[in-house]
């Protein structure tokens, strides 16, 4: 009646994605309760280690610096978050041997008058507070788990301004701890059906490099195409660049302690920040170097991807719409285009972003004007000196407004071009990744029926909960949209994995890379 009073709607594609959202609200999953326990039991011992109170931001602070000289003390004066511990990972696992001293009590050294070559004493600590922190996580989700006695996830249908769907309602599955022990208690089967043997199973299939694929073929760059369909690393093309490890040794040895692994695992997140807009000093903290010394890094890695980085240039260019002067000036003119699509022809829009360029760009005039005006009662003001930050030195009042106002501007313009090259690569991972859910979900009847499947995506993974004589019809329907999208994205890879157990097993049974569509029956584990 409703859809008759609307006047018989035409559908459209976030609206069908809605319905299948209820059949994992509503419906919801079954967990492997054995294994919950076991779960709180093993996070409970883990965080019984824990030698400071981690949620004291003081006594994290102490707990590091003890575990620093007074110089590298400084680096604590900007707060002990996840971000700057994982920097100080980075930063103090050392390829070398360096002295520190004989003081036996010493925690820089723990005593032994060195620190390296590998892990120092400081990122010990910082890892430590890490796994209590993950820890203490989990069992907040286990406790939910252990009240619900069954997973009930929640998704909003167009969460991000790329179209991404995004957790809701307190659980966000988006950002569940992705271990093997908490995906093992997602069972993902019928939560009030027959038992296991005659029961609903769980198939699934995780996107092989999506990002990557993407990246290919929106750049139009041959080399990066070449070496995805070859299978040669990016992340060790990069690493390479930066340490002078030869790429094959890299490889080699990615998996094992040693600065290989290292490196290999800061130029991941180097690759990845690069194809979303990342500046030379974001590349320099990740890495742990100089910004002139990232940006010679930079350099070289686009060398080997000459149209990835005319890309980044390209975007810059169309939506830049503030220029300096050779006088020192800021002007503000009409950028070519205010928006980006992704290649799915799925628009970004920064109107808002420019109308608030174009009111800083307005009020720093206006103060222009009242520092010029020697009748304004702040004229006086204006000129009296301040320090806003040290590395500036000495400045006047209205040359520090000034500055703070120049900053704020190109803040805005940076993110609105690190946000386009974004959407052209999450936006397009969205539809690749909804286009299949919706294509899987055409199996279900339309109209007041008990669900014949439940589904749902999690980042570049499809999860399928079904009767098992549903499963080929399952992979044919995946096959089907895969084989279509590769028309857009020709190196777009996933395995399909039929009756896996739990949700651990639609990782746990990935093979090697592949083109297009493949599957496999692995059978209940």
């Amino acid at each position: 009646m409703l859809y008759e009073h609307l006047g018989s709607p035409e559908t459209d594609f976030d609206a069908e994605i809605a319905c299948q959202v209820a059949s994992v609200r509503m419906a919801g999953f079954d967990i492997n309760m054995d294994k919950l326990y076991e779960g709180i039991v093993e996070s409970q011992a883990e965080v019984d280690t824990a030698e400071l109170n981690v949620d004291s931001p003081k006594q994290v602070k102490e707990y590091i610096l003890e575990a620093l000289d007074e110089m590298e003390a400084f680096i604590v004066e900007d707060g002990c978050s996840k971000k700057r511990l994982d920097f100080f990972i980075n930063r103090y696992t050392i390829e070398e041997k360096e002295p520190c001293c004989k003081d036996p009590e010493c925690k820089r050294c723990d005593g032994v008058g060195s620190i390296g070559p590998g892990e120092t004493p400081v990122v010990r600590r910082c890892k430590h507070i890490i796994n209590i922190r993950n820890h203490r996580k989990r069992l907040q989700l286990y406790r939910k788990l252990e009240k619900s006695k069954a997973a009930f996830p929640s998704f909003k249908v167009i969460g991000t301004k790329s179209g991404r769907m995004s957790g809701a309602d307190g659980l966000n599955w988006h950002g569940v701890d992705t271990s093997q022990t908490i995906r093992e208690i997602m069972s993902l089967t019928e939560p009030d059906g027959p038992d296991s043997e005659k029961g609903w199973v769980v198939s699934g299939g995780d996107f092989d490099s999506q990002e990557l694929s993407v990246m290919a073929a929106t750049m139009n760059d041959e080399a990066l195409a070449k070496d995805i369909e070859t299978g040669r690393s990016l992340h060790a093309v990069f690493a390479e660049a930066a340490s002078g490890i030869p790429y094959d040794q890299i490889m080699k040895k990615k998996s094992e302690d040693g600065p290989e692994s290292v490196w290999y695992g800061k130029a991941k997140s180097c690759v990845y920040a690069l194809s979303y807009g990342a500046s030379a000093n974001k590349i320099a903290e990740v890495i742990g170097c100089t910004q002139d010394e990232a940006e010679e890094i930079i350099l070289k890695f686009f060398e080997k991807y000459v149209h990835m980085l005319q890309t980044r240039k390209q975007i810059t260019e169309s939506l830049s719409c503030l220029i300096r002067t050779d006088e020192g000036r800021l002007e503000i003119r009409r950028p070519k285009q205010t928006y980006v699509d992704s290649c799915f022809n799925y628009r970004r829009a920064f109107n808002v972003e420019y109308a608030v360029i174009g009111a800083l760009v307005e009020s720093m005039a206006e103060l222009a004007k009242i520092g010029r005006d020697k009748d304004s009662p702040f004229f006086g003001l204006f000129k009296q000196s301040v320090i806003r930050k040290e590395e500036k030195g000495e400045q006047t009042i209205g040359g520090s407004i000034s500055s703070a106002f120049y900053g704020a501007t190109f803040s805005v313009q940076n993110k609105i071009i690190r946000a386009a090259l974004n959407h052209q690569i999450q936006s397009a991972g969205r539809t690749i990744t909804l286009r299949c859910q919706l294509n899987v979900w055409g199996l279900q009847p339309v109209g007041i029926h008990a669900f014949r499947l439940k589904i749902m995506s999690v980042h570049d993974e499809l999860v399928v909960t079904s009767a098992p004589e549903l499963c080929e019809a399952i992979a044919d329907a995946m096959e089907e949209e895969i084989n279509e999208l590769c028309k857009k994205i020709p190196l777009l890879g996933l395995e399909w994995n039929s009756d896996v157990g739990s949700w651990y097993g639609v990782k746990a049974t990935k093979g090697g890379r592949g083109m297009g569509f493949s599957r496999n029956a692995v059978g209940a584990k």
